[in-house]
């Protein structure tokens, strides 16, 4: 079996039984792997793996739903640490690389100000304060939807009747059941299916600190 393919099936036999952290970890693994296939690199790059984040924002939107504009957000209200300098307005795809993928890849725990949430059906919650960012564990779902979606994927096989589902409304529209084995690749079918119902609502969040006052 293809690594990606076998990331991808680890990380949702993770998610069933309730190892989020796991599941974080192989997704951010298989982005890596995709990544370094997307771009024909010999190595991974961080820039790469951001770059293919960035450019598959609408995977991210479409297994979490509405809400956030994860393609236009930035998150400062926290301060990311990076390789060479402090990113003081980081976007998803470095929250994506310096919050979860590096310390996961490397055996470090994942901080508390980073716990992800558990999803119901129908909600996904973000909690936000000076230096916490909470993602709904559907993140998870939207990188590996990266992976499964993206052109460079396609062809693989993980062996298993797994799927990605994804419903244009949380009313009783239409539901549609991507299997994961028959939509390796499938960008530009997945993206026609979105383009024929309306667009998520997406709202630009913008971090306003609460301010202190003397009595």
């Amino acid at each position: 079996m293809d690594r990606i393919a076998s990331l991808v099936a680890d990380s949702i036999g993770a998610f069933e039984k309730g190892d989020r952290v796991s599941a974080m970890m192989h997704a951010c693994i298989a982005l890596d792997a995709t990544a370094r296939r997307h771009f024909k690199r010999d190595a991974s790059q961080r820039s790469d793996y951001k770059a293919l984040v960035r450019d598959h924002v609408w995977c991210l939107h479409m297994m979490m739903g509405g809400g956030i504009d994860l393609q236009r957000t930035l998150f400062t209200n926290l301060q990311i640490k990076g390789r060479e300098k402090i990113i003081s307005a980081p976007d998803i795809a470095d929250v994506l690389y310096h919050v979860f993928r590096c310390p996961l890849v490397h055996g470090d725990s994942l901080p508390c100000e980073f716990e992800l949430q558990n999803s119901t059906q129908g909600e996904a919650s973000f909690i936000l304060s000076d230096g916490t960012l909470q993602l709904p564990d559907r993140i998870i779902w939207g990188a590996l939807a990266i992976c499964v979606f993206a052109k460079c994927n396609e062809g693989l096989c993980c062996g298993q009747d797994y799927f990605l589902t994804w419903s244009p409304s949380q009313g009783d529209g239409p539901h549609y059941r991507f299997m994961i084995d028959q939509n390796w690749g499938n960008e530009g079918g997945v993206r026609s299916i979105l383009d024929s119902h309306p667009p998520l609502v997406l709202v630009e969040m913008r971090w306003q600190p609460q301010s202190s006052s003397n009595a």
